[in-house]
């Protein structure tokens, strides 16, 4: 439930006031003409009353006619991503200047990688099942990397890539 009072809202503005700066080059806008060109699309896809009730969660058949006759000097972060989700699409396709945030990919994919990983300097992946143990583990250490990262506050551009242990340092010991 929002705890939002009614009458009282947060205006989407065009131009965001500053910028967060390890995760955009530059202050964020909503691109408007897109927006507005993908609602005119739905809209003439399926129909405005449809479209203002996908919007407003039920609550308002004229969303769409009263936006274009100039309400959209009001649009507000709910009535924003209300459009986004009507529209079947991510709030990121509108934003400019932000980039989604990328997630941790599946189990599956994790044990493939290191498997190819595990296999690439000579250790058998299948071997007590490594590379699946590997892709278990990694979301909860990622995490912990990510928090040990925020509380010393290293810089956001660390290298992505680390020089390989010479010989066997990274094989267990038979």
């Amino acid at each position: 439930m929002s705890t939002i009072k009614p009458g009282i809202y947060t205006i989407l503005r065009v131009e965001a006031r500053a910028p967060i700066p390890w995760c955009m080059d530059a202050a964020p806008s909503i691109d408007l003409d897109k927006l507005n060109a993908d609602m005119a699309a739905e809209v003439d896809r399926t129909n405005p009353r449809r479209f203002s009730l996908a919007v407003t969660g039920g609550a308002n058949p004229d969303f769409y006619r009263n936006y274009l006759g100039g309400q959209n000097k009001r649009l507000t972060a709910e009535v924003f991503l209300g459009i986004v989700k009507a529209l079947g699409r991510s709030p990121f396709d509108y934003i400019d200047g932000m980039e989604a945030p990328q997630g941790i990919p599946n189990a599956s994919v994790l044990t493939s990688t290191f498997g190819i990983l595990l296999d690439s300097v000579g250790v058998d992946p299948n071997e007590g099942g490594r590379a699946r143990k590997l892709a278990v583990q990694f979301p909860s250490v990622l995490r912990s990397m990510v928090a040990a990262r925020a509380q010393i506050d290293l810089a956001p551009d660390l290298p992505h890539e680390a020089t390989p242990p010479a010989g066997d340092e990274d094989r267990p010991p038979a």
